[in-house]
């Protein structure tokens, strides 16, 4: 079948085959009523105000997790920016003014009064607690 033209015509004669096949079926009885669709019925969803307060907190909700994204993207945008260079230098700056006691290649031998870090000498030989 190529021709498109016959298809409606197949489509008619396979319902007036298959109408006839019912009403002679020996199953079914010409004059048995033929079962129904059940009827598709709309579900109970409940109070209509309750369902627009639902809908009111949902809107609610991202009105305000929309606002605090706002909120915070603000402060990012006012949030003091320097470039990398200039952060760099301030560091090599803070570094090279600042002694550090634990780079002893860098700054020497530390004397044993003033390094925070040496255990302390204690003048006896027992501690009292």
């Amino acid at each position: 079948l190529t021709n498109i033209g016959q298809w409606p015509v197949l489509h008619v004669f396979a319902r007036l085959i298959s109408a006839t096949l019912i009403k002679t079926s020996p199953t079914s009885p010409a004059s048995a009523p033929r079962s129904k669709m059940p009827q598709y019925t709309s579900r109970d969803v409940g109070d209509p105000s309750q369902i627009k307060k639902n809908k009111q907190s949902m809107a609610d909700l991202k009105l305000r997790r929309l606002t605090e994204l706002n909120n915070r993207l603000r402060e990012d945008l006012e949030r003091e920016r320097i470039p990398v260079s200039t952060a760099s230098k301030s560091i090599i700056a803070y570094c090279n003014g600042t002694r550090d006691y634990m780079v002893p290649s860098v700054w020497g031998a530390v004397p044993k009064g003033e390094d925070p870090y040496a255990p302390q000498q204690s003048g006896g030989c027992c501690v009292v607690m």
